[in-house]
């Protein structure tokens, strides 16, 4: 994560973004815009401006 940029809890969490088609990966930083950097399961990095991303819940707590 780059220096000044506040850490999120949702950063190295496993999430699902909402998208057409729903990206599942890594949250792995914010652009300097504030969208979100998810790195899909394949390898690629998102940005993600707007949609629901929702945090996989932990094995074990469900």
């Amino acid at each position: 994560m780059r220096r000044g940029v506040p850490k999120l809890w949702t950063i190295g969490q496993k999430v699902r973004v909402e998208s057409s088609p729903p990206v599942d990966g890594i949250a792995e930083d914010v652009s300097p815009l504030g969208a979100l950097m998810v790195r899909s399961v394949d390898g690629r990095l998102h940005t993600v401006m707007a949609a629901d991303v929702k945090v996989w819940p932990v094995e074990g707590t469900t």
